[in-house]
């Protein structure tokens, strides 16, 4: 198998404030097709700025993005890159299946009822709930939905923000199979996550923020060796500490 030979996001020199306070200070990093990032760091460090930054949602105050050597908020550039925020609601008055294909038909993604219902299993979601208004759903029927939604597009580069938030323990297995599977298919995931112990059961490397900069880079065994720490939690809290 050819090594990629070009980053699908590039952050160089990136800053940015917010209410006149720096959140972000001079990161730097290349991510590559293939990997699972994680991203780690206490509350207030940046992380969700970081990832709708990448998403080109907001414009950087210092320094540049890059999505697959484009600028984020580029049509191309676009195209190539899914987001979901932890804060995310789907319409409320719309049915899971109408959001998934609204989704897949605004990537240009072709998928067929029998496919979308064979993903929605995967990720341990009934299919007789799609057809459902998801104001009558739960929390954690409608997280699935806007996962299989962003998943199901199939995006090059694709950032989440605490993916697993509201998705009892066999949702959550099932997601980080999805995430294996996305990964194994060439494409670039970078999540953020506060249960470090699915971090490090699922990411080949891990960005540690602290104090608005890049305070780790690499995989969490390293970061673990480095600290001395028992689990990745306390040698994130170690590092930033």
């Amino acid at each position: 198998m050819t090594a990629p030979t070009s980053p699908s996001l590039q952050l160089t020199h990136l800053g940015h404030d917010l209410g006149g306070r720096a959140v972000l200070r001079d990161l730097s990093v290349s991510l590559w097709p293939g990997q699972i990032v994680g991203l780690a760091g206490l509350n207030g460090e940046g992380k969700t700025t970081l990832l709708r930054l990448c998403a080109g949602l907001d414009r950087p105050g210092r320094g540049q993005v890059m999505v697959f050597g484009q600028n984020p908020r580029a049509a191309q550039a676009r195209r190539a890159l899914a987001y979901l925020p932890e804060s995310h609601r789907t319409p409320p008055t719309m049915t899971g299946r109408a959001w998934i294909d609204t989704q897949c038909r605004a990537w240009k993604t072709p998928v067929d009822r029998a496919r979308v219902e064979t993903f929605c299993r995967s990720l341990d979601l009934d299919p007789t709930l799609l057809d459902r208004p998801l104001s009558r759903c739960s929390k954690g029927t409608e997280r699935k939905v806007a996962l299989a939604g962003v998943l199901l597009v199939g995006a090059p580069l694709t950032l989440l923000d605490e993916p697993a938030d509201g998705l009892d323990p066999r949702a959550r297995t099932a997601l980080k199979a999805r995430l294996r599977d996305a990964k194994d298919a060439g494409r670039t995931l970078l999540l953020s996550s506060h249960v470090l112990a699915e971090v490090e059961d699922l990411c080949d490397r891990l960005l540690v923020l602290g104090g608005g900069r890049l305070a780790f880079d690499g995989s969490p065994a390293r970061l673990r060796k480095e600290e001395a720490a028992s689990s990745l939690e306390a040698a994130v809290l170690a590092r930033v500490g």
